[in-house]
């Protein structure tokens, strides 16, 4: 009995690879076609992408540094040294004035109308497009809230943003954020590159 099971099973077996095998190669005849080599420094032609054509050449991808384009003794003179500057990811510089911080950062890939939110205000600063706003955002610890306000000036390359936080909790006293975050950007506009 164990031998016809023994049989059975490599019989089971040569079936089962002659069809894979059958079904791998069903004609039974290779290809003959050769192999079309092709350096990838060559150039190609007809390729449609989704590219388009000219290329546009961008803008300054660093027209404004505030950490390193504003003077640390306008910094101080101001009372923005509390701590010094403090360059953040990408072109923002973190400021502290003891009882509110403040950060100015300038955007190149976004356009001041697709920044101002619907209940801004448009002013004047200093002769420059400006609009200020209100945003209020949570902390990472015990639930609190940052009062946070925002000065956004249109510029030739994008935007830049200038936004006054504090603490009502923590700062002592707590700033009028929208009357200092403006007196801020009017002493700091002869700084700013537009």
């Amino acid at each position: 009995m164990a031998a016809k099971l023994r049989l059975l099973s490599a019989m089971c077996a040569l079936v089962a690879a002659v069809i894979v095998v059958w079904q791998t190669n069903p004609t039974g005849k290779l290809g003959t076609d050769g192999v079309d080599l092709r350096s990838t420094s060559a150039p190609m032609s007809d390729v449609s992408t989704s590219i388009k054509w000219p290329v546009i050449e961008t803008v300054d991808p660093r027209p404004f540094d505030a950490c390193q384009d504003i003077p640390i003794d306008v910094i101080q003179r101001i009372g923005l040294a509390f701590t010094p500057p403090e360059p953040e990811d990408g072109l923002r510089c973190h400021y502290d004035a003891g009882n509110y911080e403040m950060a100015v950062e300038a955007f190149v890939w976004r356009t001041y109308e697709q920044t101002l939110p619907p209940d801004a205000v448009e002013l004047d600063i200093a002769g420059h497009r400006a609009a200020q706003f209100w945003i209020m955002k949570p902390t990472d610890w015990n639930d609190r809230w940052w009062i946070t306000c925002m000065i956004a000036f249109k510029t030739s390359y994008g935007v830049l943003q200038q936004s006054l936080f504090y603490s009502p909790i923590y700062s002592n006293p707590n700033p009028d954020c929208l009357q200092t975050n403006l007196q801020r950007a009017q002493q700091l506009a002869p700084y700013y590159k537009f």
